[in-house]
C-alpha cells in the first residue's frame, strides 16, 4: 500500500483540518455530503450515532452503536451507590429486573419504588426475600443510578438533544465562508474506487467497470485542487437532562451525566455485577460502545471543488464518470443516498443535488464538483470522550 500521506484522500483531508482549524485528533469526515433531513429528530440521529473506529478519519454511517442505547444498558444494568445490600437480597434474579428494565415498563404514579415492589413481589418467590430486597430499594432509591433508570424509562423512547434543526439551518446559513488550494503527488499504484460500490454497480457491468477503473486513476494521479465552501459551522447539542422546549415542543429529560460517570469511574463489582454483560471494559475500554459520541458536527452549504488531475482516460471512463456522478459518487466525495441513509438506520432522506462537468485536455482532466448553495449537508463530526 502507498504512503497515505500521497493519497488525494488524504491530501483533501489535511486541507481541511488546517483550513476549518480542526483537530486530526477529534475531526471524522463524512465519505458523503449527509442532507441533514426535515426534522430535529432527523438532525439528533446524528449526535446519537456513536462514531466507529475508521482508518483515515472518516466517519461512518451505521446502523448500530446508538449513544442512548448503550447508555440506557449501562443505568439499567449498574448496581447503584451503597446498593450491595440490595444487590445480594435480589440475589439471582438481578439479571430478571435488568432484562424487565430495557423493557421499557410504564411507570406507575408510585415511580420506581412501586415499580420494583410490584416487579419484586410477582418475581421473586419468597416473600420475605422480595421484602428484603424492596426494603433495601428504599435505602438506595434516591441515588443517580434508579433517578437515572426512571428518567429513562419515562422518556418513552424519544432522546431529544439540546438543539433544533432550525437552529442547525441558522446557524450553517450564517457560516464564514472558506476557499483553500490542495494537492497530491502521484501514487504508485491506483488504490480502489472511493465511491460506493453498490453505487457503482448500478450504472450496469461495463460502466460500472469503467466508473471504478477513472475513480482508481484520479486517486493515484497528481492532483492540484481548489475548494470553496459557502458556509461552514460547527453546531453543537446535548442530550436532555430535564424536560425542554426544543424548535417549539417539549420532550422529556432522558439522561443523567452522574450516572454514566458513577458508572465510568468505578470498574469493579460493587458497580458493575459480575458475570453480565456488557462489562466496564466492553463500555469504556478501548473498544468500547460508549469510548467516544459525536459532540458536535461540522456543517457545510454551497460547496464548490476543482481538481486538475494528469491522469489519462479513456472516452468511457470520462462518460462514466458522469454516470456515477449522476448516482451520487464523484472523485472526492459523494452525497448519501435514501437507500444508504435508510440502511444506516437514520430517518433524513436525501434529495440534494451533486453537479460534476469535466473536461480533458490530453492528459489533464479538470473536474468541477459542486454542491449547490441551499443544501445544508452533515461534513463530518467531532468525536469525543462524554465525560473528558
Amino acid at each position: 500500500m502507498t504512503n497515505p500521506y500521497s493519497d488525494l484522500y488524504q491530501a483533501w483531508y489535511d486541507a481541511v483540518v488546517q483550513a476549518f482549524g480542526l483537530s486530526p485528533l477529534t475531526f471524522l469526515m463524512a465519505r458523503s455530503l449527509i442532507p441533514l433531513g426535515s426534522t430535529s429528530r432527523d438532525l439528533w440521529d446524528f449526535f446519537d450515532s456513536i462514531p466507529i473506529a475508521s482508518d483515515g478519519h472518516y466517519y461512518e454511517l451505521h446502523n448500530f452503536n446508538r449513544f442512548s442505547e448503550g447508555y440506557g444498558v449501562v443505568v439499567n444494568l449498574v448496581i447503584p451507590q451503597s446498593g450491595t445490600a440490595w444487590r445480594i437480597a435480589v440475589g439471582d434474579h438481578y439479571a430478571d429486573w435488568v432484562k424487565y428494565l430495557a423493557s421499557s415498563p410504564t411507570i406507575p404514579p408510585g415511580g420506581m419504588l412501586a415499580l420494583f415492589t410490584a416487579w419484586a413481589e410477582k418475581n421473586i418467590p419468597d416473600p420475605g426475600q422480595a421484602q428484603a430486597a424492596i426494603t433495601a430499594y428504599e435505602q438506595v432509591l434516591n441515588g443517580v443510578v434508579p433517578v437515572a433508570q426512571d428518567r429513562f424509562i419515562g422518556a418513552g423512547g424519544v432522546y431529544a438533544f439540546s438543539r433544533s434543526i432550525d437552529e442547525a439551518r441558522s446557524r450553517v446559513s450564517q457560516g464564514p465562508k472558506y476557499e483553500f488550494s490542495f494537492s497530491s503527488p502521484a501514487n504508485l499504484a491506483p488504490r480502489p474506487a472511493a465511491g460506493p460500490k453498490l453505487r457503482l454497480a448500478s450504472l450496469g457491468g461495463e460502466m460500472s467497470g469503467f466508473a471504478e477503473s477513472a475513480l482508481a486513476k484520479v486517486a493515484a494521479s497528481k492532483v492540484e485542487g481548489h475548494a470553496r465552501f459557502d458556509h461552514q459551522t460547527r453546531f453543537k447539542a446535548t442530550p436532555l437532562t430535564f424536560p425542554e422546549i426544543v424548535g417549539g415542543k417539549q420532550y422529556p429529560g432522558w439522561f443523567n451525566a452522574g450516572a454514566l460517570r458513577y458508572a465510568y469511574e468505578t470498574q469493579d463489582g460493587t458497580v458493575w455485577p459480575a458475570g453480565m454483560k456488557p462489562t466496564w471494559e466492553q463500555t469504556f475500554g478501548p473498544s468500547g460502545n460508549l469510548r467516544q459520541v459525536s459532540t458536535e458536527l461540522i456543517l457545510v452549504d454551497g460547496v464548490n471543488v476543482d481538481l486538475e488531475s494528469q491522469t489519462d482516460l479513456s472516452a468511457g471512463e470520462l462518460a462514466a464518470l458522469q454516470q456515477a456522478a449522476a448516482a451520487g459518487v464523484t472523485p472526492l466525495f459523494s452525497i448519501a443516498s435514501p437507500a444508504e441513509l435508510r440502511t444506516a438506520g437514520f430517518r433524513a432522506v436525501a434529495a440534494a443535488p451533486l453537479r460534476l462537468s469535466i473536461t480533458a485536455e490530453g492528459s489533464t482532466i479538470k473536474i468541477h464538483i459542486e454542491s449547490p448553495l441551499g443544501n445544508a449537508m452533515l461534513f463530518g463530526v467531532l468525536a469525543t470522550s462524554l465525560l473528558g
